[in-house]
């Protein structure tokens, strides 16, 4: 069984109209990254290519992929489309981020490609994110890696809940 986390990574940059969406998908024992860049926004037909490119790249067994309640991904277009390539959809709760393991990737690629770093041109800058995905795709590296633990932070229970 292949379990996967899904979520999106919006970065805006200052000037220009630019805007780079990436969709991503990271195996739960962090081995294995697919992700999907456009420079617009997503769909329920553009996340529908991450769980094609999923059952494609295996094609048997089970797959369930975690979501967060991004609208394009909880439509009924996109549970159609799961159920006809055998994938389950396990939704987070909202507001638990925390609880995503794609989530750490987003962070690792931000500090990597945008921390104490300018563009001066929105293709540059798209460019420098998609190279990174690009090579976590081939390998992840070790700084990565230790990122990517199942060790979960729950916040404390308060008498308000």
């Amino acid at each position: 069984m292949r379990l996967w986390s899904v979520g999106r990574l919006r970065i805006r940059t200052s000037g220009g109209g630019g805007r780079l969406s990436v969709l991503g998908a990271l195996d739960s024992a962090g081995e294995d990254l697919e992700f999907i860049a456009t420079d617009g926004k997503f769909d329920p037909l553009t996340a529908a290519c991450t769980l094609y490119k999923l059952r494609e790249k295996h094609p048997s067994g089970a797959i369930t992929v975690v979501l967060d309640n991004a609208r394009y991904q909880a439509c009924e277009r996109h549970r159609f489309l799961a159920k006809v390539l055998d994938i389950e959809l396990l939704f987070l709760p909202a507001y638990s981020p925390n609880l995503n393991l794609i989530e750490r990737v987003w962070k690792w690629v931000k500090n990597q490609c945008l921390y104490k770093k300018y563009y001066e041109k929105i293709r540059d800058f798209q460019n420098a994110v998609i190279g990174c995905m690009k090579g976590l795709e081939e390998r992840l590296p070790e700084s990565l890696k230790s990122m990517l633990t199942q060790n979960f932070q729950f916040p404390k229970q308060t008498g308000n809940l």
